[in-house]
């Protein structure tokens, strides 16, 4: 029985994959989707649409949902921490938000609860490109004020 010793090494551009077959290195090739054209439509996530997601009751009832449901940090709230989170997420095409990522961060704590509180959020009516729903990437800021 042979034995292979598989080892990869991953680059922006590509994949290489670095093998061993009785005692002899080979490299081969890996292609790597690196263009949004390699992408499946299921898959692509875009930045403006005909028509962007929204909260499924509105902006205002957005922000209305934030303000009940933010935790403050204890540790931020006795240190007197406070300020804007700005939060990166997908809309997928079926209105759950997935992919959250901090974009300005205040405070680990702060960071952490925008977070968490991005992710319990009720489902999203997805946004639309050609009357079709996809995925669609949205900022927002969460303000935690004591």
């Amino acid at each position: 029985m042979k034995k292979f010793i598989i080892f990869a090494l991953l680059s922006m551009t590509g994949m290489t994959m670095v093998y061993a077959t009785n005692g002899q290195l080979q490299k081969q090739k890996v292609e790597q989707a690196t263009t949004q054209q390699d992408v499946t439509e299921d898959e692509k996530v875009y930045s403006k649409v005909d028509e962007m997601p929204s909260f499924p009751t509105g902006e205002k009832a957005m922000k209305e949902w934030m303000k009940n449901n933010l935790k403050y940090p204890v540790v931020a709230e006795e240190n007197g921490i406070q300020g804007t989170v700005v939060v990166k997420f997908v809309v997928r095409k079926n209105g759950l938000i997935d992919n959250i990522n901090v974009v300005k961060s205040v405070d680990p704590s702060l960071d952490k609860e925008a977070k968490r509180l991005i992710r319990v959020m009720p489902r999203w009516k997805p946004g639309k490109q050609n009357g079709e729903p996809v995925n669609v990437e949205v900022t927002v800021p969460v303000n935690f004020r004591i």
